[in-house]
């Protein structure tokens, strides 16, 4: 999925600072987001203010799923 979103990107013009990075996802998203609303509707956006708080809340969830599934399991 990665590969396929940062090469469509690619083939679009954004540079590799504008691509996403899952190493670090709320930094590489926050870039993204912010060059797509510039090059799309010329408009200056700062989305570091929603994006990190939901990356954030979507890491500690699937870290909850994660631990729940191992104590769940039966061995």
């Amino acid at each position: 999925m990665q590969f396929v979103g940062n090469g469509f990107l690619k083939a679009q013009g954004y540079h590799k600072g504008q691509l996403f990075d899952p190493a670090r996802p709320a930094e590489s998203l926050t870039h993204l987001v912010n060059a797509v609303f510039k090059r799309q509707f010329g408009l200056k956006v700062n989305s570091a203010t929603y994006i990190r708080p939901a990356i954030a809340y979507i890491q500690v969830f699937l870290n909850y799923k994660v631990n729940s599934t191992y104590k769940n399991l039966k061995v």
